[in-house]
């Protein structure tokens, strides 16, 4: 009888101008990019996370994956050479086509700037999917890579944000000076 080898997902974490960062790997791709205040909360949530996805895989701590360092990086000093190297990392994205097509579309939004949840499902030509768009920037696993921080409500104010309003509102405060220095 052959026994299976259980799933591993590696995991490594490092603090930075807006708390924790906590980035796990399944094989090749990144799984999961999580924003905490602690490396323990970051690490609840990827357990809650992968319970879900993966019943029976294991978390193993490893050392810093590179792209920890890519993001570190464009938090301490967002740049459009920055944001161009996550745009490039193979994601890991298990989410319904509708979703998927909404992560595409928050991949295309521009450095320093922000659309609203309605102006996001006109452009997937959804315009009553409103709420659908704002459930997938919800689901997305992927904080700053997939930047779902970038969408507000139409009336310019600050929604939810999985990782925290406050947090949601630095980025957008660091992003907005990159779009300045442009």
């Amino acid at each position: 009888m052959t026994q299976l080898h259980p799933l591993v997902i590696h995991y490594s974490t490092t603090q930075s101008d807006i708390g924790v960062i906590l980035l796990a790997t399944l094989k090749q791709q990144i799984y999961s990019v999580i924003l905490d205040d602690s490396e323990e909360a970051c690490l609840a949530a990827l357990t809650i996370q992968t319970s879900k996805d993966f019943p029976r895989a294991k978390l193993q701590a490893t050392s810093p994956h590179p792209t920890l360092s890519l993001i570190s990086n464009f938090i301490a000093a967002p740049s459009h050479q920055r944001y161009q190297s996550l745009q490039r990392i193979d994601l890991y994205c298990q989410g319904t086509d509708f979703q998927q097509r909404v992560w595409q579309a928050l991949s295309r939004i521009p450095l320093g700037q922000t659309v609203s949840y309605a102006t996001l499902a006109q452009q997937l030509g959804c315009p009553k999917a409103v709420r659908a768009v704002a459930q997938a920037c919800a689901a997305n696993r992927h904080a700053i890579i997939i930047p779902c921080h970038r969408v507000l409500r139409s009336d310019g104010s600050i929604s939810g944000y999985r990782w925290g309003v406050a947090r949601k509102q630095q980025l957008l405060a660091l992003e907005a000076t990159t779009k300045e220095a442009s």
